[in-house]
């Protein structure tokens, strides 16, 4: 996103002539220019409102995942999306058809990342009791690891 000044400093042009088409000389990706302006307020509004939505999604498929977790997937996936050319997040004028295929790409991610995580920790516990020789936390820790590695498996699959 570029703000109401599109125009880029020190080239007399605006952001979109000052923008290289295709790939650089060196065949790299193209890169966005580091002084494309971005409006603070509009992104964090913006990040704040898709993780609402990816946490309602996800509270809704069943899954509890941190708010945390859902933001730096956000920030992360919407950082990746100014870099493109082409994507969401490249034009002056909001793509929101492609946001909402960036939310869900988001959303499927940080539930897939969350499972995984759940499984590894799931796996410490299990290990950590099977040290300790408690037959009871054993058993408890081999259920949860089987949900664990069952849900996992069942998010793998529906992708």
């Amino acid at each position: 996103m570029v703000s109401d000044s599109s125009y880029v400093s020190g080239t007399g042009k605006d952001s979109a002539e000052a923008r290289p088409s295709g790939p650089s000389p060196d065949g790299h990706p193209f890169q966005r220019e580091s002084d494309d302006q971005v409006n603070r307020f509009l992104l964090c509004s913006l990040i704040a409102e898709s993780a609402k939505q990816i946490k309602a999604r996800a509270n809704r498929a069943g899954e509890a995942l941190p708010m945390a977790t859902i933001v730096r997937g956000v920030m992360r996936s919407y950082r990746q999306a100014a870099k493109e050319k082409n994507g969401p997040l490249s034009q002056t004028e909001l793509d929101v058809p492609g946001l909402q295929k960036l939310n869900d790409k988001v959303l499927k991610d940080e539930i897939l990342r969350h499972s995984r995580a759940r499984v590894k920790n799931s796996e410490t516990r299990l290990a950590q009791a099977e040290r300790l020789g408690d037959a009871t936390k054993i058993k408890s820790e081999q259920d949860t690891l089987a949900h664990a590695i069952e849900q996992r498996d069942r998010l793998t699959n529906r992708q």
